[in-house]
């Protein structure tokens, strides 16, 4: 009996240990916001500059919040006529010229 109250107490104690929240703050100088566009004849990579970012998350829930924020007017693709019509077609960069992505949960171990 003393023996499982002992392994009841350490679980109550244990299992809050591995569900909690937490704030990680991303900083541009060492993180990458990459991309990949499939086009019929090939691939395209590039990647956009981080302007500011933090995440908070529960394991326990998967809920997240906050916000990350690209520097749309840097997207570069490694093609300076490609990088111009995405900029000036698509992205709109000189109008828009950061875009924020929220998380709203997170998934995996």
């Amino acid at each position: 009996m003393k023996i499982t109250y002992a392994i009841l107490s350490l679980a109550a104690i244990a299992i809050p240990a591995f569900a909690a929240d937490y704030s990680f703050e991303l900083k541009p100088e060492s993180t990458k916001v990459q991309f990949t566009l499939s086009d019929p004849l090939h691939t395209v990579h590039g990647s956009f500059s981080l302007k500011r970012g933090q995440i908070d998350f529960n394991t326990d829930t998967g809920r997240a919040a906050r916000q990350v924020v690209v520097d749309v007017a840097g997207g570069n693709s490694g093609s300076d006529a490609r990088d111009s019509r995405m900029h000036a077609n698509v992205l709109e960069s000189k109008k828009y010229p950061e875009a924020a992505f929220v998380p709203d949960r997170v998934q995996g171990a």
